[in-house]
């Protein structure tokens, strides 16, 4: 997907969500990865927040994967339901990454690598990375960086910093 691409997008409403919870809940999983594409129009941090509350009424883990946000919002999505976000991130070899975001708000390397710690700022219990698809010598030595500067944040005793998991079944919000 990129900006060029013309694809016609979804968006649900709060019924239309709902009742997709509704059958996703009986199928029966317990948790859900809810995505949005990086249209803050179309998803707006309230109507993300509305899906997680609504997510919360039928799942034991809410996740989110969505475009970047500040502080506030992620403790936003954490106060209506959601209890953590993915950041899938191409490469940590900044130079492909560059000419992986040629424009627009994903060119910005530092607000994409942070992600992870203004979403445990914003009380996000668990931040979730996902590694990308760009292979390179040292691909798992910038996670574990990444990891050792969130271990820096100490969240509360018994609360897992990070996690390292397979993506859970998804739902497309807009």
């Amino acid at each position: 997907f990129n900006c060029y691409n013309d694809i016609h997008r979804l968006q649900l409403s709060k019924e239309e969500i709902e009742h997709e919870m509704q059958v996703i809940a009986q199928s029966g999983m317990e948790e859900i990865l809810m995505l949005t594409g990086e249209s803050k129009e179309k998803s707006s941090v309230a109507y993300i927040g509305e899906a997680c509350k609504l997510a919360r009424k039928y799942f034991r883990n809410v996740g989110l994967e969505v475009y970047l946000m500040n502080v506030a919002d992620y403790r936003y999505l954490h106060e209506c339901g959601a209890d953590y976000v993915t950041v899938f991130q191409e490469t940590y070899d900044v130079k492909k990454y560059e000419t992986l975001h040629l424009m627009g708000h994903k060119r910005v390397w530092p607000y994409r690598f942070e992600a992870q710690e203004r979403a445990l700022m914003g009380g996000m219990p668990w931040p979730v990375h996902l590694p990308g698809m760009v292979r390179q010598r040292r691909g798992l030595v910038q996670p574990v960086g990444q990891a050792k500067q969130l271990m820096a944040l100490r969240p509360p005793a018994g609360q897992q910093l990070v996690k390292l998991r397979q993506p859970r079944p998804t739902f497309q919000l807009g």
